[in-house]
C-alpha cells in the first residue's frame, strides 16, 4: 500500500511541477514575445524518492529561468 501512495504522489507532484513550469514560461514568453522550443528532461530528488523525466520547458532564447525553485 505504502509503494501505491508513494508512486501516485511522485506523479501528482511531477504533473503539479511542469504545469507551474509551463504556466511561468507561458507567461515568460507573452511578456517577452518569445517562443517556445520544446522540453528537456530532468530528474528530481523529493522526499517521496526521485521523480523521473521532468519536461523542463525551454525557449528559443535561452532566457527563461524557473521561478519555483533554486538552480538544480
Amino acid at each position: 500500500m505504502d509503494k501505491i501512495v508513494t508512486e501516485v504522489t511522485r506523479k501528482a507532484v511531477k504533473e503539479f511541477l511542469e504545469n507551474v513550469m509551463n504556466t511561468e514560461s507561458d507567461a515568460f514568453l507573452v511578456e517577452n514575445q518569445g517562443q517556445k522550443n520544446g522540453y528537456y528532461g530532468r530528474s528530481m530528488k523529493t522526499v517521496m524518492g526521485e521523480i523521473r523525466d521532468l519536461k523542463v520547458p525551454i525557449d528559443c532564447d535561452g532566457s527563461f529561468q524557473k521561478e519555483n525553485r533554486e538552480r538544480w
